[in-house]
C-alpha cells in the first residue's frame, strides 16, 4: 500500500506525535489555566509573547490548515518542528480539477455550495464510470442542488433525502423555476437514524452511489454503515463536537490498539478550521482575555473557588472598558460589585494579570495546532474501519481550505461493487 494511502501508518505516527500533549487539547484552557499552557514547552509559546496582532493572524491562518508558511513568519523552532512533522501526515492526494458549473445551475446557489459541487462532480463522473452506479442518493440533500446538478451530470436518477420539508419545498420550486421538472430527482423527507429504518434504508442499497455532503456528528458513521450494501459511498464528515466520545470515536479495531484520550474539549478542537479575518481573532482576544481577566479576579477576590460558568456578555460590552464587562457579568451572576468596581478598574492593568491575559491568548491560537490532526484522526478511524470490514477506501481533499475548512472526503468502494 502506497504511504498516502496506507491509513494505520499515518494514525500511528499522529498518536505518537499527539500523546505527548494530550493535557492541552484534552482540556478546555480556562477551565484548566494555566495547566494547557505548562503542558506546552516553553520554546513553542514564549517567543510569540511579544509577536504584533498581524503576525499572530498569520501564524493562526496556518495553524487552522492553511498548511504554508508564509515567507518572512518566524515561527518558533519547537513549533515549527512539530508542524513539520504533522503536516505530511494531514494531507491527502487532491481531487480532479474542478468544473466550472453553469449559470443555470449555480441559481440560488451559495460561493461555497458552487466551489464544493463544482470539486465533487469531476470526481464522482470518473469514477461513476468505473463503478455502473444506476441510480444515487444525496443524504442531507436540502435545497437538491447537489442532488440536482449529478442528476443532470451523471443522467441518474436521484434520490434527496433530507429532514426539513420546507427546504425540499423550495426545491421542488426550483425545478419549476428553471423548467427541470422532467429532471429525475426526487424528493424524499426524513431523518435518518443507525437503527433500521424500513422507509428509508432502501435507499442505500443496491447498485447505488451514496453522498453525504457534510453529514454532522454521528450521521457520518450511520451513513457510512448503512452504504455498505451499495455500489459506492462518498461522505464528508463536519460538526465533530457533536459526536458521542464513547460511541462515536475510536471504533476500528487499529484505533483501539492505539488509544487516545478523547474528550469533548478534543472533539470541539477538531472542529476547529475556518479561517479567522484579522479583525475576528482581534475580537477574539479581547473576548478571551476579559474571560480570564474575569476568572481570576472572580478567584481573588474569593467567589469562585475554580472554574465559574458565566454566560456570554453582550458583544457591544467589549467595545467598553474591563470594569463594564466585569460589572455586566456580575450582575448576571446575582453578585455585589459595587465594592469593587475601583478594584476591577485598574485590574487588567497589573503586570501580573496582563502576563496571564496575553499568555492566554498565545496558548489559545498555539492550541490550533492540533485541530487538524485530531480532524485527521478521527476520518483515519473511518477509513479503518471501512477497511476492516472489506472494503477499498481513499481520502481525498477535495475543496480550497479557505473556501470550506471540511475539505477532506472518504471514498469507498464496496465488496459488491
Amino acid at each position: 500500500m502506497t504511504t498516502e494511502m496506507n491509513f494505520a501508518w499515518r494514525y500511528e505516527q499522529l498518536v505518537s506525535l499527539l500523546k505527548p500533549f494530550a493535557p492541552c487539547w484534552t482540556q478546555s484552557v480556562l477551565h484548566y489555566w494555566p495547566a494547557c499552557r505548562d503542558a506546552l514547552p516553553d520554546d513553542w509559546w514564549q517567543p510569540l509573547l511579544d509577536w504584533p496582532l498581524d503576525a499572530m493572524h498569520q501564524l493562526d491562518d496556518v495553524l487552522a490548515g492553511a498548511m504554508e508558511i508564509p515567507e518572512g513568519l518566524d515561527m518558533p523552532p519547537g513549533l515549527r518542528r512539530f508542524w513539520e512533522a504533522v503536516r505530511p501526515l494531514v494531507q491527502f492526494p487532491r481531487s480532479p480539477s474542478a468544473i466550472p458549473l453553469s449559470e443555470t445551475q449555480t441559481l440560488r446557489m451559495t460561493a461555497k455550495k458552487q466551489h464544493e459541487i463544482a470539486a465533487i462532480l469531476p470526481f464522482l463522473v470518473e469514477r461513476n464510470e468505473a463503478l455502473g452506479v444506476k441510480r444515487a442518493v444525496d443524504l442531507g440533500g436540502g435545497v437538491g442542488h447537489l442532488a440536482r446538478t449529478l442528476a443532470t451530470e451523471l443522467r441518474l436518477p436521484l434520490v434527496s433525502i433530507d429532514r426539513n420539508a420546507d427546504l425540499q419545498n423550495m426545491g421542488r420550486a426550483l425545478l419549476q423555476k428553471l423548467r427541470m421538472t422532467d429532471v429525475p430527482l426526487e424528493f424524499v423527507n426524513g431523518e435518518m437514524q443507525s437503527a433500521r429504518q424500513d422507509a428509508l434504508d432502501p435507499y442505500f442499497e443496491g447498485d447505488c452511489l451514496s453522498v453525504g455532503l457534510h453529514t454532522c456528528g454521528p450521521l457520518a458513521w450511520a451513513h457510512l454503515k448503512k452504504s455498505q450494501r451499495s455500489r459506492a459511498v462518498l461522505n464528508f464528515g463536519c460538526c465533530y463536537d457533536r459526536m458521542d466520545v464513547t460511541r462515536d470515536c475510536q471504533q476500528s479495531a487499529w484505533a483501539r490498539q492505539h488509544p487516545l484520550p478523547w474528550t469533548s474539549f478534543a472533539l470541539f478542537l477538531a472542529t476547529r478550521g475556518r479561517r479567522r479575518s484579522l479583525e475576528e481573532l482581534a475580537m477574539q482576544e479581547r473576548v478571551n482575555t476579559w474571560r480570564l481577566a474575569l476568572h481570576l479576579f472572580l478567584q481573588e477576590e474569593g467567589l469562585a473557588a475554580g472554574f465559574l460558568a458565566v454566560g456570554d456578555a453582550p458583544r457591544a460590552i467589549y467595545a467598553q472598558s474591563f470594569a463594564d464587562y466585569a460589572a455586566d457579568r456580575f450582575r448576571f451572576l446575582q453578585l455585589d460589585f459595587a465594592a469593587r468596581a475601583g478594584k476591577a478598574d485598574g485590574y487588567i492593568m497589573r503586570s501580573d494579570v496582563a502576563r496571564s491575559m496575553r499568555e492566554f491568548f498565545v496558548i489559545n491560537v498555539v492550541r490550533n495546532v492540533f485541530a487538524r490532526p485530531l480532524e485527521v484522526l478521527l476520518l483515519l478511524d473511518r477509513a479503518l474501519w471501512m477497511e476492516e470490514q472489506g472494503h477499498r477506501v481513499e481520502l481525498r481533499q477535495f475543496f480550497d481550505h479557505s473556501v470550506s475548512p471540511r475539505n477532506l472526503g472518504l471514498f469507498a468502494t464496496f465488496k459488491n461493487a
